[in-house]
């Protein structure tokens, strides 16, 4: 099924204030991203109703993808986005960073038509008509290999970090407490015809179960920024959402 087509079978409906919806709308989106984040990432309620509700990030945006047919959810996506201040008593434009933080799932059975990487692109393409001329820098914690190899195919560049939380004396790694559905059987199995940023991934990680990789991807940079990083737009081909895009504000 191409790009084209898949507009003719799904819709996508985007949230891009998600804290500041009204409590009925609120708590029907809250049901449709519970269900799903409970069935593929395992999270609790509470888990879901912080992430999206939550205090602590600047704004949340949030997507949908749904079936024309029946409107049941196949994929989900949000980004808490953080405004973080690089060096301190500097409130400059060039030292605030726009830090969007993101989790992404999709039914299995539609994982192969490229959801995830729509949902990203539509979300980046949202918060950034609102954080114009604004550094902006992905940090995001990844457990699934092929979530990473959208945000590092997608970017010309990579900031590999310090990691407060350390496994195996590696910065790279993470490790979780509980199983998750990580794929890496996937990997395993075909490791010589992995793609290089998946063999990244795997030999980062050692393919261990729970264990994944903290990574810095750069989107947009000012001039003069305080990371000292090339100025520009580091995304390198951006996709468009071919699907019918409902706004929620």
């Amino acid at each position: 099924m191409s790009e084209i087509e898949l507009s003719d079978f799904f819709y996508t409906e985007l949230l891009t204030n998600v804290q500041a919806l009204g409590e009925q709308i609120k708590n029907n989106f809250f049901k449709s991203f519970a269900v799903i984040y409970e069935e593929i990432l395992f999270f609790s309620d509470d888990l879901t109703y912080s992430e999206l509700f939550g205090p602590d990030s600047n704004r949340v945006y949030a997507v949908l993808i749904k079936d024309k047919e029946n409107n049941s959810v196949l994929a989900a996506a949000h980004a808490r986005i953080f405004l973080i201040e690089n060096l301190e008593n500097d409130i400059s434009s060039n030292n605030t960073f726009v830090v969007p933080n993101y989790v992404i799932v999709v039914h299995k059975k539609f994982r192969k038509l490229g959801l995830a990487a729509t949902m990203v692109e539509t979300l980046e393409e949202a918060f950034l008509k609102d954080y114009p001329h604004r550094n902006v820098i992905n940090f995001n914690l990844f457990f699934n290999p092929f979530s990473y190899k959208i945000f590092a195919k997608r970017t010309n560049s990579i900031i590999k970090p310090p990691c407060p939380k350390m496994a195996n004396e590696n910065f790279f790694i993470y490790e979780l407490s509980h199983d998750i559905d990580n794929y890496f059987d996937l990997l395993r199995d075909g490791y010589k015809n992995l793609c290089d940023d998946l063999k990244l991934f795997s030999d980062l990680t050692e393919l261990k179960d729970r264990a994944g990789i903290i990574a810095i991807h750069p989107v947009k940079m000012l001039e003069g920024n305080t990371l000292g990083l090339e100025a520009g737009d580091y995304v390198i081909d951006r996709i468009a959402n071919k699907s019918r895009v409902i706004i929620i504000n």
